[in-house]
């Protein structure tokens, strides 16, 4: 009998081989939203320090990649034309550099516009719903979101761009719509945060590192590409391990959803209450009534303090 194979090993073997740092010679516009800004002027000024991805981050990169691709099917489907795909821009003053995912359009449009696509697990995907969603996430990496999309809108002088979120688990796609208008102090703030970078690297300064409310490192150095060499010997300084238990990320995977099913669940239910007190105030005295479909009854409980007792039913 063949020996087993085991797929996991050898699809991780094979990213192992592609995983290497690039020079950064620009200031990226998918990366000015990042937290820290003395992680940015690593990112100039030491690049070839930067912690290689592991095979496991570079399995969620090329995921991403392949959503994509799925996305880009949908909207084709869709009636969408796309054109400029990986477009290259470029801000010469600012030496800001980007790609743009694209631009599509539809017959009945007059002209084209900018979109951009990123895959999400179902729990943020549920919570993203805005620029100010993103904006005040819990997690960096969707932080980083707005100020890729006002970048690219201020690179492509656009008025707007149709941010694309897919659910990588169900499947489900949504847009929004980001207006540069709307948003142009917030675009002006990532544009300060590029001049701030391209001084620290003119005059070969560091900013000051990212601390927590008690002058700690801030949760975001935890597993810092540059942590070792920004806070060389700790914990924050070296990279994350990996632990490939097929089981425990199941696990973990279903308690992120259980917590947005339970905040959702919770959000139905207050909803649920104030909805009973506007029927209720409603049909109070009314022993059956026809509302639309529905047949309302009800009367007065006997107690010390009755109160208007009634229950709903469709009439077919």
């Amino acid at each position: 009998m063949s020996e087993a194979l085991d797929l996991n090993a050898m699809w991780l073997e094979e990213l192992g081989k592609g995983a290497q740092v690039h020079p950064v010679h620009a200031n990226r516009a998918s990366q000015i939203g990042h937290p820290c800004i003395r992680y940015l002027v690593y990112d100039r000024t030491r690049w070839e320090e930067k912690v290689v991805p592991t095979p496991e981050l570079m399995a969620i990169f090329n995921l991403g990649n392949e959503v994509e691709e799925i996305v880009l099917s949908i909207l084709k489907r869709l009636g969408f034309r796309i054109i400029e795909q990986q477009k290259s821009v470029f801000w010469r003053e600012l030496n800001l550099t980007g790609h743009i995912e694209g631009r599509y359009i539809r017959p009945e449009w007059t002209d084209p516009r900018l979109f951009e696509i990123k895959s999400m697990s179902p729990n943020i995907y549920d919570k993203v719903n805005s620029v100010h969603d993103m904006v005040n996430s819990d997690y960096p990496w969707i932080r980083k979101y707005p100020a890729q999309s006002l970048a690219y809108l201020l690179l492509m002088n656009e008025p707007v761009q149709d941010f694309i979120p897919f659910n990588k688990v169900t499947g489900r796609i949504k847009n929004i719509e980001i207006v540069l208008n709307d948003h142009l102090a917030l675009a002006e703030s990532y544009l300060k945060r590029v001049e701030a970078v391209n001084k620290h690297v003119d005059g070969g300064t560091l900013p000051e590192r990212l601390m927590d409310k008690a002058g700690g490192p801030a949760d975001e150095c935890e597993g810092c590409d540059y942590g070792h060499i920004c806070l060389p010997g700790g914990s924050y300084g070296a990279a994350l391990a990996s632990l490939d238990d097929p089981e425990l990320i199941r696990l973990l995977d279903y308690r992120e959803a259980a917590e947005g099913a339970v905040k959702a669940a919770k959000e139905v239910i207050k909803a649920d209450e104030h909805t009973r007190d506007k029927i209720k105030a409603a049909v109070t005295g009314k022993e059956k009534v026809l509302v639309g479909g529905w047949i309302v009854s009800g009367k007065w409980t006997k107690a010390k303090n009755p109160w208007w007792s009634w229950k709903a039913k469709r009439a077919v």
